[in-house]
This record gives C-alpha cells, structure tokens and sequence, in this order.
C-alpha cells in the first residue's frame, strides 16, 4: 500500500510541475509579447 501511496504522491507532484511550468510560459510569452521590441 505504500508504493501505492508514493506513486500518487509522485503523479501529482509531476502534475503540480507541470501546471506551474505552463503558468510560468504563459506568463512569460505574454510578457515578450506585451514589449513593444
């Protein structure tokens, strides 16, 4: 059972990861994209 613990914890980390990386693109695309250069 703990494996199966661990391995929820790593799917949602990986997931967490994920959603914050693809904020902080977005962010950072719509920055680049908001300076006039």
């Amino acid at each position: 059972m703990r494996y199966v613990l661990m391995i929820c914890a790593m799917l949602l980390a990986a997931v967490f990861c994920y959603m914050v990386l693809d904020m902080v693109m977005q962010t950072g695309n719509d920055v680049a994209n908001s300076h006039p250069w």
